[in-house]
């Protein structure tokens, strides 16, 4: 779903843009997964996966589990840029690791509370919802489907 361009919005409020942006992702919060594109760290080319996301405190979150030995975590740490499709948004953005281990436990428990199969699993002693947490900065939509 990559697309070239991107999307060119007549704002007059410089501010603006950035609050539609979190009201669609906001308002897109409720579905369980999103396709994330990332660079292949071998490859170069693009490589996509479903995967769960939270969106909370005006930002967007992901979780690898197998302690960020997923592919698409560690593409990231080779080449942080990205795509996201959630729902019919089509985003842009560069992948923050979080390492501050209070922040990485309150992000574990907002996917406890969105997931309950991550819940559940949790208390059988799987990594669902204890993985590497990165956060998805400098959103821009690159389209709307």
């Amino acid at each position: 779903f990559f697309l070239v361009g991107s999307l060119s919005v007549g704002w007059h409020h410089p501010g603006a843009q950035q609050v539609s942006l979190a009201v669609d992702i906001a308002e897109s919060s409720h579905l369980s997964t999103l396709l994330i594109t990332t660079t292949g760290r071998k490859s170069g080319k693009p490589r996509t996966k479903p995967i769960w996301f939270v969106y909370a405190d005006d930002r967007l979150y992901l979780q690898s589990g197998k302690n960020g030995e997923t592919d698409w975590y560690r593409n990231l740490q080779k080449t942080p840029a990205l795509k996201l499709k959630i729902g019919e948004l089509i985003l842009s953005g560069v992948a923050t690791f979080v390492e501050d281990e209070a922040e990485i436990e309150r992000v574990h428990s907002w996917f406890r509370a969105k997931y309950t199969y991550a819940r559940v699993a949790g208390l059988i002693g799987a990594s669902i919802g204890h993985g590497k947490v990165v956060i998805v900065e400098k959103l821009t939509v690159s389209a709307r489907e």
